[in-house]
């Protein structure tokens, strides 16, 4: 936690989930998360120096889209066919959304995991 002065009312809601009320002059305890965002309304840090504790910080990166996805999504299911689990896949052949995630990182809802599967699989088809 860092402590943090606004010139300023406001209310800070946290991508995080945290939600951080500063009064006018008065420091404020912020979590080293939401230091960005903070900074960015213009608080200003009154326990150390105004970078302080940012190398904590995690950033995290946006799910891939398109064709990088797609790429993605074709070598997850190269994997979980060549381990060939039954636990990675449904009553009906195809990948679980679960065992995609744990696989890539990021989330698939079952309608992209189909159309992704039935072009995975027309590919294959054409590649043998």
């Amino acid at each position: 936690m860092a402590e943090f002065v606004l010139n300023r009312n406001a209310t800070v809601i946290s991508k995080t989930g945290f939600t951080i009320r500063f009064d006018k002059g008065i420091p404020a305890s912020v979590p080293n998360t939401c230091i960005p965002e903070v900074l960015a309304i213009g608080a200003e840090r009154v326990d150390a120096p105004q970078d302080a504790g940012m190398e904590d910080v995690k950033v995290v990166a946006a799910d891939p889209v398109g064709a990088e996805r797609e790429a993605l999504l074709f070598a997850c299911f190269d994997d979980i066919v060549a381990s060939n689990k039954r636990e990675d896949f449904t009553a009906q052949g195809v990948p679980h959304v679960k065992a995609i995630k744990v696989s890539l990182g990021f989330a698939v809802d079952n309608k992209e995991r189909d159309k992704a599967w039935a072009d995975y699989r027309i590919k294959k088809g054409q590649e043998e």
